[in-house]
């Protein structure tokens, strides 16, 4: 399940992950991002993903296809979980994220606050 936050406003937005994002989910999700899209260039989002936060494979491909055509997009992109696979996905994404000038950056959960003070600012 994918959920937008209260917090998201204008181009900065948030959602929480929690267990198995199905293909319903990705397609709401995507129809949030492309409403802020119809208003704003850039995109700057956190995503808060639980331990057990996992995309069905077509719901993947969805995401995947939509992220390939709208990467230009996205400008601050955080990731927040407690999970070492995330921070190291995360951080070898980031190196190539930079070509392309997207900032990218893993927080651990505990410091949720801060990764929305950054996204946010």
């Amino acid at each position: 399940m994918i959920k937008k936050l209260p917090q998201s406003y204008e181009n900065n937005v948030a959602f929480e992950v929690t267990g198995t994002v199905t293909a319903e989910d990705e397609a709401a999700f995507l129809q949030s991002l492309d409403e802020v899209l119809e208003k704003y260039e850039q995109i700057n989002t956190m995503i808060i993903m639980d331990a057990d936060a996992k995309w069905a494979l077509d719901a993947g491909t969805a995401d995947l296809k939509w992220l390939i055509k709208h990467m230009d997009n996205f400008n601050k992109i955080a990731i927040v979980s407690h999970s070492t696979a995330w921070k190291v996905l995360v951080f070898a994404d980031s190196f190539f994220a930079k070509f392309i000038d997207i900032h990218e950056k893993y927080f651990d959960i505990k410091d949720a606050k801060e990764a929305w003070e950054w996204v946010s600012a």
